[in-house]
């Protein structure tokens, strides 16, 4: 591969019940989907007869952070047909992406597709959007 981007290679159950694959060459762009939770709570210490807080106690305090990670990828020009053999990739139950050979599951986020044709776009590519399947929990109280 002499691509200056990442190659990523899905594996994906096809109508027919077999594997195929196909290689995603171009650009990629990497984003996190961050969840957190808070809680709050009352400042301060009550001793005696007197009541003190710091100016570092909080209110509002984080209880959880997950994070899921969306990657947007491009694959290079296609023809006709394997955009419509890559329409099984999008609404394919079980999907993998190869990562240092072993497959990891993956879940396919694009939600629409859209039929091309050479004749309107004399060049064509499918960009996709796929996500993680596990979630990476930061903090958890």
């Amino acid at each position: 591969n002499c691509s200056m981007f990442p190659a990523f290679w899905f594996h994906f159950l096809n109508k027919l019940g077999g594997f195929d694959a196909y290689t995603f060459t171009l650009r990629s762009d990497t984003s996190l989907d961050i969840k957190k939770t808070f809680y709050k709570r009352t400042v301060g210490d009550i001793s005696g007869t007197s009541f003190s807080y710091a100016k570092s106690d909080r209110t509002k305090i984080q209880q959880s952070t997950t994070a899921s990670e969306r990657v947007r990828v491009v694959s290079d020009w296609i023809s006709e047909a394997e955009a419509t053999w890559l329409e099984e990739l999008l609404t394919s139950p079980e999907v993998y992406l190869e990562s240092s050979a072993s497959l990891v599951p993956v879940n396919i986020l694009t939600s629409a597709y859209e039929v091309k044709k050479t004749v309107n776009d004399k060049m064509l590519n499918l960009v996709i959007e796929f996500e993680y399947h596990y979630t990476k929990y930061r903090q958890s109280y």
